[in-house]
């Protein structure tokens, strides 16, 4: 079995000997059948959207087994691409990846074969035959770079009390409806805003093409152009790693002309200027219907006036923690536990209470 790739690291691929842990998706392939076409068009089309690909190029010998690094890749990267074609399952070792990638996804015994490919065979996928090369990789690289956007927002292991919140956001975003939606998260410092918009932001974004989330804008603000935050938001939204603005009002203009006719999810964390929404997404008219625009703020004033911008702008005020799920959430940082050890129980609670 033979696979293709580009050997530097700066590329974005890898050969043998590679740490998969840098990467985002990895390519199983059978190097004969598919190198030199629809394998190579995936390839280059996962690198310009900015996406880390692990691919191996070494020539795999009759009878040579696949280092355990290919494993670990599977095992370690967010995405695996299973290529299958005519000749894939007589190179015994591309069996091995769809196998183990099964295995990681149910996490359970590995199979025989016959019934792995049977259950891979019932994972929805993509066919070559309905579409050209080109058209099809560069479908497949925005969806997985929308699936990837999800993984990149880090959200905490130890959450408590949140799926209420959750809920109601969820609720007020709509996002099967068509109108343009202006949320507004807002309360004290430290309440967990941004971990509420974190959890609602990976939920929604897989399923929406362009979304962004522009984390702590009034720290990045302070050392940094605004303009460096709207390129960021042009990438998460159009995938071009490459744009260069200007100007704030470049930026507009290019939000203007590529945003309108898209349906976006955009979260904006962390506003405490109007001119920081203002150079963002202040108008509802830059983006198409079915549009979000969440914004956690600790003061509702900074964005007054622009609610008049936006069909439907609506006020979430963060709740805070109870007794209850205080003590929990301060367990589990204190304690790795749900609840405090006995013989600390009550000055947890007194601590808890005081915080």
């Amino acid at each position: 079995m033979e696979r293709k790739g580009s050997s530097s690291p700066e590329t974005g691929s890898t050969s043998h000997g590679s740490s998969g842990a840098e990467f985002d998706v990895f390519l199983s392939f059978r190097g004969p059948d598919t190198h030199a076409n629809f394998t190579d068009s995936l390839h280059h089309a996962l690198l310009d959207e900015g996406i880390r690909v692990f691919i191996d190029k070494k020539r795999i010998d009759v009878g040579e087994e696949i280092g355990p690094e290919i494993f670990q890749a599977i095992s370690d990267l967010k995405i695996c691409i299973p290529i299958f074609s005519r000749g894939y399952a007589s190179g015994i070792w591309c069996l091995h990846e769809p196998g183990h990638m099964m295995e990681r996804r149910k996490t359970n015994d590995l199979k025989p074969w016959a019934e792995v490919l049977k259950e891979v065979a019932r994972v929805e996928g993509w066919d070559t035959k309905n579409q050209g090369h080109e058209e099809l990789a560069q479908l497949i690289a925005r969806n997985v770079l929308v699936k990837l956007k999800g993984s990149y927002v880090h959200i905490s292991d130890d959450l408590v009390g949140i799926d209420k919140s959750v809920h109601e956001v969820v609720d007020l975003l709509n996002v099967k409806s068509e109108d343009i939606r202006f949320i507004e998260i807002c309360r004290i410092g430290g309440i967990g805003k941004t971990t509420l918009a974190k959890v609602v932001y990976h939920k929604l974004s897989t399923n929406i093409d362009s979304c962004g989330f522009i984390s702590n804008i009034r720290e990045a603000s302070k050392g940094s152009c605004l303009s460096n935050l709207k390129r960021h938001l042009v990438f998460d939204i159009l995938g071009n790693i490459g744009v260069e603005l200007s100007s704030i009002d470049h930026g507009i203009n290019m939000m203007k002309d590529r945003f309108n006719g898209k349906k976006v999810l955009i979260f904006l964390d962390d506003v405490d200027h109007r001119s920081q929404f203002m150079a963002l997404a202040a108008k509802a008219e830059w983006f198409g219907l079915g549009s979000r625009i969440v914004v956690t703020t600790r003061d509702r004033s900074v964005l007054s006036g622009f609610q008049d911008q936006f069909e439907h702008c609506l006020i979430y005020e963060a709740k805070e923690l109870n007794n209850l799920e205080a003590l929990q959430l301060f367990s589990k940082h204190a304690f790795r536990s749900n609840s405090p050890p006995n013989a600390l129980f009550s000055l947890s609670e007194e601590v808890t209470v005081r915080m």
